[in-house]
């Protein structure tokens, strides 16, 4: 799907295991093209590497076209396929360092975040050659890519803003009402929120778990929505932990799911985690 002038998008679907069942999952990659290369923004899943590599080629790209991969974060939905990709397509990656030591050693990750079915999302370790900053610009040759630090869904965790086109790739930093809330850092979940949310020339709003958003309006109703969304949480947390205390995460949490309305397969550990960054962060003003 295209997106603007050098902006492309792919939806790739894939399984997500829970204690509940199976739960059905959709993740974006993006290809940013220019002058001079092009890059491709995250990987998908392991399993999606040959989809991802149908994508460049629908875009009427070849694999040598594309220098480098830019990865937001080092989840597993969105590093998977980086190993066998960079052999693919002959090209660099690059991501923040504090993303970086999780894709370049996924043992440690796993060991850190142990997901479920975790070595059939990701195939491997791969070497990032470049440590994105906050503030750096991707040049591609009439087309640019900057890079804004947005931690709170994952301490490394990188948004980028293609100035051209207005487009804003957003990661997982925007919590979707009605959809599992996953973050592990409160006060910088709400920082990325209102830093992203004030970016001046976004047209289209990019996200890695939902369609894009076009236009001013639906960009900003996204990040007042989902600052709501963070806001509802906080306080429903708190409620929870008056009725069960704050040593009861998981009583908490699930009074939390149940008033949020959320369906009973995504009572995960990770909408558990998310609670307890709220407990941790109980006497944050929101």
């Amino acid at each position: 799907m295209r997106i603007t002038e050098h902006v492309y998008a792919k939806k790739m679907s894939f399984k997500a295991v829970t204690p509940a069942g199976v739960l059905e999952r959709t993740v974006y990659v993006y290809l940013v093209t220019g002058d001079k290369s092009s890059c491709l923004i995250d990987t998908g899943v392991y399993p999606s590497l040959d989809d991802v590599l149908d994508f460049i080629s629908e875009t009427g790209k070849k694999p040598g076209d594309v220098g480098e991969i830019l990865l937001t974060h080092a989840h597993t939905d969105h590093i998977g396929a980086l190993k066998s990709l960079k052999k693919r397509l002959q090209c660099t990656a690059a991501a923040s360092e504090l993303s970086a030591r999780w894709i370049e050693d996924v043992n440690l990750q796993f060991e850190q975040r142990p997901v479920p079915h975790f070595h059939d999302f990701v195939e491997g370790s791969a070497k990032i050659e470049r440590n994105i900053k906050d503030g750096d610009v991707t040049r591609l040759g009439g087309s640019t890519l900057t890079a804004y630090a947005a931690p709170g869904h994952e301490i490394g965790q990188t948004a980028f803003f293609h100035e051209e086109d207005g487009v804003l790739f957003a990661a997982d930093c925007i919590p979707i009402p009605g959809e599992i809330p996953i973050y592990d850092d409160v006060a910088a979940e709400i920082g990325s929120l209102r830093r992203l949310g004030g970016i001046k020339g976004v047209k289209v709003l990019l996200m890695s778990w939902d369609d894009p958003y076009t236009g001013e309006e639906a960009v900003r109703k996204a990040f007042d929505d989902a600052l709501s969304y963070v806001r509802k949480l906080h306080g429903l947390t708190l409620e929870g932990i008056r009725q069960y205390g704050e040593g009861n995460a998981e009583a908490v949490a699930k009074y939390a799911h149940e008033k949020m309305g959320l369906p009973a397969i995504t009572f995960t550990k990770f909408f558990l985690d998310t609670v307890q960054a709220h407990i941790r962060e109980k006497d944050l003003t929101i």
